[in-house]
């Protein structure tokens, strides 16, 4: 499992290496082929505070990372360990460890959760209250959740596959290639299969899986 200290996110709009997949409302999704080879959404809200949620396959690791930046939140202090507190809607609080890390001059919040079903609590509801250290810092819309992380779950799929032909054909295992005709869609699903390797992958309804972390039906 990687450590918050094995990591230095910087926010996505400094993200060189990112790779736009596409939009859905207030959301963006990306690939990530250095950092995380992974994807993830982002958004930025009214009061400047900057949302990125994704999915990492850092060396050889599986697991959900968060971001949360506000150039307001001068009271943040680069390196030192904070106490994350996320309310999805009226579900019990989720208590996480964090860590503040600076990029570009914008302290933000790092977090390391390796329960993969949480991108499900975006998914499931409609607010996100964050509490800091014992302090509210934001109470935060999730409106267009719910498609924003299908597509990142999609997103994950296609790149995991376009890793393992790459494997064997030497191509950008990152690059975007299409397993259907081309659609007007552009979130339009590449296929309806998955890698059986994928650790991402929405198991069938009909099957039993052996993922812990798996959305229960």
């Amino acid at each position: 499992m990687a450590t918050i200290a094995a990591l230095a996110f910087q926010p996505v709009t400094a993200r060189a290496e990112a790779t736009l997949w596409g939009f859905v409302g207030h959301w963006s999704v990306y690939t990530d082929a250095v950092d995380t080879l992974g994807c993830y959404a982002e958004r930025t809200y009214r009061d400047a505070t900057f949302l990125t949620v994704g999915l990492s396959r850092q060396a050889g690791d599986h697991y959900v990372y968060l971001t949360l930046a506000n150039a307001k939140w001068t009271f943040l202090k680069e390196d030192k360990a904070n106490t994350l507190r996320l309310k999805f809607g009226s579900s019990p609080t989720i208590k996480l460890s964090a860590k503040t890390i600076v990029a570009g001059g914008v302290p933000q919040i790092l977090a390391i959760i390796d329960r993969l079903d949480f991108l499900d609590e975006f998914q499931k509801h409609d607010t996100l209250r964050i509490n800091l250290d014992g302090s509210d810092v934001a109470t935060l819309k999730l409106d267009r959740a719910t498609d924003a992380f299908s597509e990142v779950r999609d997103c994950q799929t296609m790149m995991t596959e376009g890793t393992k032909r790459s494997l064997e054909a030497g191509s950008d295992p990152f690059a975007k290639t299409p397993l259907a005709e081309p659609q007007d869609d552009p979130f339009a699903k590449p296929s309806s299969q998955t890698s059986p390797d994928d650790p991402f992958a929405k198991p069938p309804a009909s099957s039993a899986s052996d993922d812990p972390f798996a959305k229960k039906p």
